[in-house]
């Protein structure tokens, strides 16, 4: 990653693979030993290639999912200056959604629910709801939301439910659509769960989301 980005300083793609090592490395720092020196420079190199990506793309959620995550972690004065919710909300209105923005908005919703990101759960929650009104097929943004809702009172989750059939009706073939029904209806209803089970084995003969259906058994 840093012989990528490197040779390709310019390119948003390299930026962020290695800013994303960095980070990952910072997250391992307790089993690597480092200490508070290491721990600093880690956080310090990994927001500024995650900066210069958003610099070079302002119109990706990765870039911006990080920044907020570093700062609400590392640096508290950086999160009182930046509003990177609030760009997100800006950007929401006009991106069409990649595969790599889906992704980091998912680890936006499972940051939230740490003692860390807690305190903008609520505006994770507009954002998604706001994002889900744009774009009813995406099953992987009704899976964030749910995510972030784990905790949360029945009727919260009761009112996602419309949304998470929609999304199957409008994705018929989606074995995640079938999975994420599965396991709305875990534990609630019991002739609702293992039907969505019966849609999810017609749509998923490889089984790619058994380990979705398999927390369901586990609970």
């Amino acid at each position: 990653a840093r012989f990528e980005v490197i040779n390709h300083p310019q390119s948003p793609r390299a930026n962020f693979f290695y800013a994303n090592a960095l980070f990952k490395r910072l997250q391992q720092a307790p089993a690597l030993g480092l200490d508070a020196e290491e721990k600093r420079t880690l956080a310090v190199e990994s927001r500024r290639y995650f900066e210069r990506m958003h610099n070079l793309n302002e119109r990706d959620f990765a870039a911006l999912v990080m920044l907020y995550q570093l700062d609400t972690l590392y640096f508290p004065v950086l999160a009182q200056k930046n509003d990177w919710l609030g760009e997100m909300k800006v950007l929401a209105q006009t991106r069409r959604l990649q595969s790599s923005d889906r992704t980091a908005l998912g680890a936006l919703a499972g940051f939230s629910t740490l003692p860390a990101g807690v305190a903008d759960r609520s505006r994770v929650g507009e954002l998604l709801d706001f994002l889900i009104e744009r774009n009813p097929r995406s099953v992987d943004l009704l899976t964030a939301k749910y995510r972030l809702l784990k905790d949360a009172e029945d009727a919260q989750k009761e009112a996602l439910l419309p949304s998470l059939e929609r999304a199957a009706q409008l994705n018929p073939d989606s074995r995640q659509a079938a999975a994420s029904l599965a396991q709305y209806h875990s534990g609630k209803d019991l002739a609702s769960t293992y039907e969505a089970i019966r849609e999810w084995l017609r749509r998923d003969p490889r089984r790619r989301e058994l380990a979705v259906i398999q927390e369901i058994f586990d609970k």
